[in-house]
């Protein structure tokens, strides 16, 4: 498939797993068929620590980054019903600096992993995400 027809379609986690292990203590490119929502430190462990307890826990892979947010890997196209204030949204042609790879010495750039899923769930559920966010805030679910 090409990255056009890739676009919008949601990839298997197993294969974006091996890509955080690829590109491991290096830049990665985002997309196709994946987004990173990088939300405030503070914020993200209050939204992850409510909604890990869910069955079939939410959470995929989180890293901390350098520049102290946490980033979300999310299905492409997951922006509805919207993102809260101090989120960015990372799309198809950014790219994002990876920790390294569990197991490996620590990369100098100071990212680490949050959430490393030995199962490999690359994925978190955006709309439980987005409502834990909201939440969190003190706010209402958003809306389109």
């Amino acid at each position: 498939m090409t990255p056009a027809e890739l676009s919008g379609a949601v990839r298997p986690e197993a294969e974006l797993t091996n890509l955080l292990r690829w590109h491991g203590g290096r830049h990665m490119p985002i997309g196709p068929g994946f987004e990173v929502v990088v939300v405030p430190k503070l914020l993200a462990d209050q939204a992850v620590k409510m909604i890990s307890p869910m069955d079939a826990d939410p959470v995929g892979a989180v890293a901390a980054l350098a520049d102290d947010g946490w980033a979300f890997f999310v299905p492409e196209e997951s922006y509805g019903p919207g993102w809260p204030d101090r989120t960015r949204s990372l799309g198809y042609g950014s790219t994002i600096e990876l920790p390294q790879t569990p197991g490996m010495p620590q990369a100098a750039h100071g990212a680490r992993w949050v959430r490393w899923r030995g199962d490999g769930r690359f994925y978190t559920a955006p709309l439980l995400l987005q409502f834990a966010l909201a939440a969190v805030r003190g706010g209402r679910p958003l809306t389109a």
